[in-house]
């Protein structure tokens, strides 16, 4: 997988796991056909969610402002609104008797995302076909034995890579099941990104009284946070995750005596943290 690849991924997977906590709202003004775009399914042990981010296209052909080349833009973060999210009830781990099926029960998540696209004007084929698509599975799929688990795997990899199926760019390693480690650290991103913890986030998220009577979690969509990252451990939020299937637990030990087995280093270019 490429650099490019999980850089998308660990973000898109990220803000996936926070669907009360959308990012800024997309000005209805935005010109479609100057973002680049992505999509994730969340397939969870209950349903499967699809998720569609955009950020500003990066092309260039250097990183030099040399005159005889176009520098590349510097990272721009995704973006997305609630109206980019669907699901789909029937989770794909229940296609354990039948995994066959498992591909084909995507298709209302696709014909959501083409719809999508085509209200914003892109239709081409060939437009479409440069949009990523990557789902990760997570404890419903982890529970499952080894050849059913590949099955629904196989299965959902040649719906994805069909054009005749799905209109969007895949390779088949852009489908899988992720550990409970790396969902742990998907969702310990998300609420420190949340929180303004990187130095590139939205303010922190606010509780906040909805309509109905019950709390919301609100983000301020306007604006980005302060400088860089945090260097001290104890400065960042430890992420609770209670799934259906699973729970995780995620922190920054503030030394490396504490869980002293664990390797999961997350880099945000500068710092790296342990957790």
């Amino acid at each position: 997988m490429g650099v490019v690849a999980r850089i998308f991924i660990v973000l898109a997977v990220a803000a996936a796991l926070l669907l009360a906590v959308p990012g800024p709202a997309v000005a209805q003004s935005d010109d479609p056909s100057s973002f680049d775009y992505g999509l994730i399914i969340d397939a969870g042990s209950s349903h499967s969610g699809i998720y569609i981010y955009k950020w500003d296209s990066r092309i260039g052909t250097t990183t030099s402002s040399s005159s005889s080349s176009t520098p590349i833009p510097p990272f721009s973060q995704p973006v997305t609104q609630q109206a980019w999210s669907a699901d789909n009830k029937k989770a794909i781990s229940k296609f354990n008797t039948n995994p066959t099926q498992a591909g084909a029960s995507l298709q209302p998540l696709i014909a959501f995302a083409t719809g999508i696209f085509t209200g914003l004007g892109i239709t081409s084929q060939q437009k479409l076909s440069t949009i990523p698509i990557f789902l990760g599975a997570t404890a419903g799929m982890r529970e499952l034995d080894l050849n059913t688990r590949e099955a629904i795997l196989t299965s959902i990899r040649q719906y994805l890579a069909d054009p005749a199926t799905s209109p969007f760019q895949f390779q088949s390693e852009w489908a899988r099941v992720i550990s409970g480690e790396e969902e742990g650290v998907f969702g310990w991103l998300t609420v420190n990104y949340a929180a303004g913890k990187f130095g590139t986030a939205p303010p922190p998220p606010s509780l906040s009284s909805a309509s109905n009577g019950k709390r919301k979690l609100e983000l301020n969509a306007k604006g980005g946070g302060g400088g860089g990252a945090a260097t001290d451990p104890t400065s960042y939020y430890g992420a609770l995750d209670m799934g259906g299937a699973s729970t995780q637990i995620t922190f920054s030990p503030p030394n490396n005596d504490i869980l002293a087995d664990c390797k999961c280093v997350v880099s945000t270019d500068t710092p790296s943290f342990r957790v």
